[in-house]
């Protein structure tokens, strides 16, 4: 069928990019890649691994895959706007209701959260990620930006996900 062919192909270019992130290919004729963030590529593994899954939404994999393609694009933004205008059945089958996202990019900012405790080792790293990440991010009184978020859950992923060992629980868990 054309579409599982097109979802198909949407996946294998998803996961050559988190590949071509996880193990760049050093090259002096090249450019300088742009720097991607390991919250955005959450955000690109939900895509490949959750979202693309459902093959209602073919011709949006399109406006996605040019998005992330754009340097310039912010995926945080990008993705919470699309999300919203689509509101996907797997939003309600991970606990998210698009009708209580009342805070700038609280879509990316929960599919950040949600992904990262998919892949952290239950307990303790669970327990750390609660701590020093969420916090009380998704209450109603907290005020605090997605940015604020964002800063926090980078640093926390670099020392899970790359901490210098690229065969880590993170790199796996993005590359399947």
């Amino acid at each position: 069928m054309h579409i599982d062919s097109d979802v198909r192909e949407f996946r294998n270019d998803m996961k050559k990019f988190m590949e071509s992130f996880i193990n760049p290919i050093e090259s002096s004729d090249q450019a300088a890649p742009r720097k991607w963030r390991l919250c955005e590529l959450l955000l690109v593994g939900f895509m490949r691994n959750t979202v693309a899954c459902d093959s209602q939404i073919k011709e949006h994999l399109v406006v996605w895959n040019e998005t992330f393609a754009d340097p310039d694009e912010n995926l945080i933004d990008e993705f919470h706007e699309l999300m919203v205008m689509l509101k996907l059945p797997v939003f309600k089958e991970i606990g998210y209701e698009f009708d209580e996202s009342k805070k700038p990019n609280q879509t990316s900012i929960f599919v950040v959260d949600w992904m990262a405790r998919q892949f952290l080792p239950a307990g303790e790293k669970i327990r750390d990620w609660d701590k020093k990440v969420a916090l009380q991010w998704f209450e109603a009184s907290n005020t605090e930006s997605c940015y604020t978020f964002l800063e926090r859950a980078e640093t926390f992923l670099k020392t899970q996900i790359i901490g210098g060992n690229r065969e880590s629980w993170g790199s796996k868990s993005l590359e399947r």
